[in-house]
């Protein structure tokens, strides 16, 4: 770790500090909003942190465009 924070020190010496636009000011609040609701969903006990895997089909093996074409039958179906 000490290497690559030399590393990263050296790099951000020699280029600066990337300019911050409007673009990425905006991403960073929407990040801390999200980061807040999730922190105050968890804390009412409304979110566990576990993902749902029920009726997820198993695409091990497959190729892309098998799974594209399940996909669109999935779709169809509904």
């Amino acid at each position: 770790m000490k290497v690559i924070d030399r590393r990263l020190r050296r790099l951000e010496e020699r280029f600066g500090p990337q300019v911050e636009t409007e673009f990425t000011r905006r991403l960073r609040a929407r990040m801390e909003a999200g980061r807040r609701r999730l922190a105050e969903a968890q804390a009412r006990g409304e979110w566990s942190g576990a993902v749902n895997d029920q009726g997820k089909e198993d695409l091990r093996g497959l190729t892309v465009r098998e799974i594209l074409l399940r996909g669109r039958a999935r779709n169809a179906r509904s």
